[in-house]
């Protein structure tokens, strides 16, 4: 989101568990490299207290709006979306997005029906985070995106899967690209910090 941010993009990102200011203090961590846990616990050291200090400052000129979406529909999400004028949107995550069904499944298949029919109409990109099921004890695999949880009708609606898998005993971290409907599928090895 911050390099779209950087690139002129409108970002608007919808948090349905996270506070704003949480979400926040991880733009800055990110956008400095400051370490997370020391910003939380507010031992910094001098030259890292300047350091965010500058960097909130050039966050908020950004064009990145948060907010706060706990309990909201998607209908509520669009009308948000093009009041803000977003460009593109993140949503953290599509699991609790209120919805009308009887069960999980349907929640989760009308939420997925609704989002992708809001990015066609609109035009808005939408980046949305989904829960993978957790995979039985004892198993290690790599996921895929028969794995996103609850509904299948996400593989349908989605342009782009992309999965994230870590083994951190074999220092193994990989990023899965499990459907593109506009390139190349496959996995990256990646280095996390």
């Amino acid at each position: 989101m911050l390099n779209m941010a950087k690139a002129g993009r409108n970002c608007v990102y919808f948090s349905l568990e996270t506070s704003t200011e949480k979400i926040f203090d991880r733009l800055v961590t990110n956008y400095t490299h400051v370490d997370f846990q020391r910003l939380k616990q507010r031992e910094l050291f001098p030259s890292e207290t300047d350091l965010v200090a500058e960097a909130t400052g050039e966050i908020l000129h950004l064009p990145i709006h948060i907010v706060n979406a706990s309990g909201k529909t998607v209908e509520w999400i669009k009308a948000e979306a093009i009041r803000l004028r977003a460009d593109v949107i993140f949503i953290d995550y599509l699991g609790l997005i209120n919805a009308k069904g009887k069960s999980r499944y349907e929640m989760v298949t009308n939420t997925s029906l609704a989002l992708h029919t809001m990015a066609q109409t609109s035009g808005i990109t939408i980046i949305c985070l989904s829960q993978l099921k957790r995979p039985e004890s004892g198993t290690k695999r790599r996921p895929t995106m028969h794995d996103l949880r609850e509904s299948g009708q996400i593989e349908a609606d989605a342009d782009l899967i992309i999965l994230l898998y870590n083994d951190k005993e074999a220092g193994e971290y990989t990023v899965i690209v499990e459907k593109n409907k506009e390139g190349n599928v496959g996995f990256i090895d990646y280095k996390f910090d």
